[in-house]
């Protein structure tokens, strides 16, 4: 390997060009772009809906989540089962999603969250008799 010296001794213009870009064109850099991380975060449209015993909804079954990247929903059991479902049950970035409730015979509460990265936001479900 040879010897180049210092560093500060290297002439650019005498590389000539280093695959498509020509080392004396180059110049100086003036300016240096520091890319930031995006932080997660997640926010729903509502945070509450309710079902009917039959499992049809009381209003819209469809919420809107905003989130900064990849989101996936976990089922809360909050002691009546999992008595409902989203569909999809993740993506990336912002997305409609519609909730379904089975048919169920009597008052019951279920939450699902939805995760995206180390922050959540939660809808709860709530089904009438």
């Amino acid at each position: 390997m040879a010897d180049l010296g210092s560093f500060g001794r290297v002439n650019l213009s005498q590389l000539g060009s280093l695959g498509r870009v020509n080392v004396a064109s180059i110049g100086s850099i003036n300016k240096i772009q520091v890319v930031s991380s995006v932080p997660d975060s997640i926010t729903l449209d509502a945070y509450q809906m309710f079902f009917y015993s039959d499992g049809s909804p009381t209003s819209s079954n469809r919420i809107y989540i905003t989130a900064s990247g990849s989101w996936y929903a976990d089922y809360i059991d909050t002691g009546y089962g999992v008595f409902f479902s989203c569909y999809p049950e993740s993506a990336s970035g912002n997305s409609y999603v519609t909730i379904y409730c089975d048919d169920g015979g009597f008052e019951r509460y279920g939450r699902i969250r939805f995760w995206r990265g180390s922050v959540y936001a939660e809808l709860d479900i709530t089904q009438y008799m």
